[in-house]
């Protein structure tokens, strides 16, 4: 089923059975969508199809957190969602997944927004894929969350900003950021670059983070970890201006090319990016890992993508 002339999405959103096909005609609408039911929401393309967000929607003031509305697109209390080919801007999210599982956000454009390009709240078994992030105070957030995939996407001049519906917090610009007791993140085949702080974070609580085929390049910090746990291959971390790694507690970094043939700088006894001791880094890769292309196109939708590898 389609959208009607005239029809708003949430209006289609709303008369559709559970399992249905939502697809949204080319165009920019301006609202802010709610999903509570399984469906797969599905726009022309990222780029012909444009939801800017209704503020006037949004409510978080005295409830639950699983019970906010401040996406652009907003899935709570549901599992089985599909998002797809869709541009959302003006957010204080772009995409707010809340206590919800095995929701896919497949190639979209999530920019321009107060606090995350997506948001994964108390959720489980979710991907994000083929999809960018960009120019919000980060990219990418989940927190409490289980069983997240972070595939191929591109996060890059992420920020930093205060957040209204987190009591004002302040955030830094980052790429990747994970918290709040998480459990088992799997960050593979993407682009963390140009953010203002870091590539990736990794906050206190967080488990089982693996790390593989990613570029991260060009942050004041590649990848903070302030938690056991995370485990890194084949990445390719350079050009990260402070550090490509820094950690207060141990990680596992081997296998990772740091820009150098002779291995990172820092705790390292090379020349590449730095590192803080007590990473873990021999061996290191000789040379950059061949990486695939990222991002909401088949091919990579920007000229350094290309450069990697």
């Amino acid at each position: 089923m389609a959208v009607r002339p005239g029809e708003t999405v949430q209006a289609a959103v709303d008369r559709a059975p559970p399992g249905a096909i939502v697809r949204i005609p080319p165009g920019t609408y301006h609202e802010t969508v709610l999903i509570e039911k399984p469906l797969a929401l599905i726009g022309a393309g990222y780029d012909r199809t444009t939801l800017v967000a209704d503020r006037s929607r949004f409510r978080w003031a005295g409830l639950p957190r699983e019970r906010y509305v401040v996406g652009a697109v907003n899935v709570r209390n549901t599992s089985n969602v599909l998002i797809a080919g869709l541009t959302v801007q003006g957010a204080l999210e772009g995409v707010w997944v809340s206590a919800s599982r095995y929701v896919t956000i497949s190639d979209c454009m999530s920019c321009a927004h107060d606090s995350s390009g997506y948001y994964l709240w108390g959720s489980m078994a979710c991907t994000v894929v083929r999809s960018e992030g960009s120019d919000c105070a980060v990219g990418i957030y989940q927190g409490g969350s289980v069983d997240i995939g972070i595939v191929r996407n591109v996060f890059r001049r992420n920020r930093g900003g205060r957040v209204p519906h987190l009591d004002d917090d302040e955030y830094p610009g980052i790429g990747v950021l994970m918290g709040n007791l998480s459990r088992g993140c799997r960050v593979e085949g993407n682009l963390l670059t140009r953010n203002t702080d870091w590539g990736m974070g990794v906050g206190l609580g967080v488990h089982e983070v693996s790390t593989r085929g990613n570029a991260i390049r060009d942050n004041p910090t590649g990848v903070f970890v302030g938690e056991r746990g995370v485990r890194m291959r084949a990445d390719n971390v350079t050009g990260n201006a402070d550090w490509g790694v820094d950690a207060g507690v141990e990680v596992d970094a081997r296998e990772v090319w740091w820009g150098a043939p002779d291995g990172p700088s820092g705790a390292g006894p090379g020349g590449g990016d730095a590192v803080r001791a007590p990473v873990r880094v021999t061996p290191w890769r000789r040379s950059p890992s061949r990486l695939a292309p990222v991002g909401p196109r088949e091919r990579p939708p920007m000229a350094e993508v290309a450069t990697e590898g």
